[in-house]
């Protein structure tokens, strides 16, 4: 017990407890959740953002293209302050035949046009077009396609749209429009730090909480597992309690049916180790003082011929114990109906029959069985279930009384009843018949009771070849035994 606590108490500072290790794979499948969770917020958030954002430029975008297709590409935005680009007031802007631009209404957000030309080499007066926002976009946008990108204007981040204005079926312009987006970027960061915030808070209260229920969902394992180590083998009557209907309690109902069993089986032992103990002492007492008696004195020859008898009495008994004894053991060991096929059940009864008469003894009457019935089974074993069955009827019936056998088929097994006339058995004897050295009388007496193991035998017998045995007593009317077997098919 030292060691198995001691290999115990290792593996768990190398495994920890289950209830640890529980909460961290806990612990550790919120930490996915949250993660993955967390980035689809946050992807979703900026990327509902920057279509709001793009939406904005589109619409600008539009209304600046249609009215750049009308005019040539004379606009000149170039403007400095303190040696910067600065973002122009927020005021849509339109185009004049001469180049200048002209102040609308206050519809959008602030946007920075720029209109570069294909052909940016000089524009009017020899003074430079403006440089385009993004390049890279510029020069995808000549080939037709509008694009949108995110680049830094001295350090400013902004969204940019280039869109393509065709002239005669050709590009011969890029309209490019500017959205600062400073403070989306701040509000995505701002989301982000909130989501770093709150998922420690998250998984502490996930593990606080995962370690909690845990230990409560565990409880019936500490209890079941408290329960094993306080049992012993002289005490198995400590049962769990049991309560709800979960698999907890499933587990504590199956534990305490297994406690049941053993508990059963350890005081079927300890019996059967008491009885055998004592039915093999009494031959053996008698043996002995019977040896004694011989030796200590000179008798007269038939004096000893006494002593030598009663020696062989007790000794065949012995025998027939430690016999019966072997036979159970190989029964418990699955030993019974290996050598099984068709046995005709008729024979097996005469057989019986004529092996338990005398005429001393009541009269055994066998009514009318069909000779073709058969049973799957050994012979010698079936052989030796109705000869016990015979023996003990015509044991516990007088004389003048009457052992019958009879037969009952129905389409897949076969029922022999053996009925004697004898004493009957009271009630609460009835459910121990079959358990191994139990006998009705209290005295225990050889010359009456046997040695206790013959219907165990026969129970064995049965239960090997797939039947079962059953009894039914009245106290002053008789006891019927029933044993059915599984029947072959009738041979035609």
């Amino acid at each position: 017990m030292q060691g198995f606590a001691h290999h115990r108490g290792r593996n768990l500072r190398q495994w920890g407890t289950v209830r640890l290790r529980m909460t961290l794979w806990n612990v550790a499948v919120l930490t996915l959740i949250l993660g993955a969770m967390g980035s689809v917020v946050r992807y979703t958030v900026q990327a509902d953002l920057f279509a709001t954002v793009d939406r904005t430029l589109a619409e600008r975008a539009h209304a600046d293209r249609a009215m750049a297709e009308l005019v040539p590409p004379v606009i000149r935005l170039k403007t400095r302050t303190a040696g910067r680009s600065r973002l122009l007031d927020p005021i849509t802007l339109g185009v004049t035949a001469e180049g200048s631009l002209v102040g609308l209404k206050r519809a959008l957000p602030p946007l920075q046009p720029r209109v570069i030309p294909r052909n940016s080499a000089g524009g009017p007066g020899g003074k430079p077009w403006d440089e385009p926002w993004d390049r890279h976009s510029y020069v995808r946008s000549l080939a037709g396609r509008t694009v949108y990108s995110t680049v830094r204007d001295h350090g400013t981040p902004v969204r940019v749209l280039s869109m393509p204005i065709e002239r005669r079926g050709k590009v011969d312009r890029v309209v490019q429009l500017v959205y600062p987006i400073e403070g989306v970027l701040r509000e995505i960061d701002a989301l982000t730090s909130t989501l770093l915030a709150l998922v420690p808070l998250g998984l502490l209260a996930a593990g606080v909480g995962g370690a909690f229920l845990t230990g409560r969902a565990l409880r019936p394992v500490r209890q079941v597992a408290g329960t094993a180590a306080r049992l012993g083998a002289s005490d198995l009557s400590e049962r769990l309690p049991v309560s709800g209907r979960d698999e907890f309690s499933e587990l504590s109902t199956s534990f305490n049916a297994m406690l049941a069993r053993l508990e059963e089986a350890f005081n079927r032992q300890r019996r059967f180790t008491a009885d055998a103990s004592h039915e093999l002492r009494t031959p053996l007492s008698i043996i002995k003082a019977n040896t004694s008696l011989a030796l200590e004195h000179r008798w007269p020859e038939d004096r000893y011929r006494e002593f030598l008898a009663a020696i062989d009495t007790a000794a065949s008994r012995q025998s027939r114990i430690v016999e019966e004894l072997l036979f159970l053991a190989r029964a418990d060991a699955g030993g019974l109906a290996r050598d099984v096929g068709p046995v005709c059940l008729i024979e097996v009864l005469e057989e019986a029959a004529e092996a338990v008469s005398r005429p001393d003894r009541p009269c055994i009457r066998l009514e009318s069985i069909d000779p073709a019935l058969m049973v799957p089974g050994s012979g010698s074993e079936l052989a030796r279930l109705f000869t016990n069955l015979l023996e003990n009827a015509v044991r516990h019936t007088p004389p003048e009384g009457t052992v019958t056998v009879s037969v009952m088929v129905d389409a897949m097994s076969v029922t022999v009843t053996v009925t004697d006339t004898g004493e009957g058995i009271a009630p609460e004897h009835l459910p121990h018949l079959g358990e191994r050295f139990f006998r009705v009388d209290a005295a225990r007496s050889a010359g009456t009771g046997g040695t206790g193991l013959g219907l165990a035998i026969c129970r064995s017998i049965t239960e090997a070849h797939g039947g079962r045995m059953t009894i039914e007593s009245k106290v002053g009317e008789g006891t019927a035994v029933r044993i059915r077997l599984l029947l072959c098919p009738l041979r035609t």
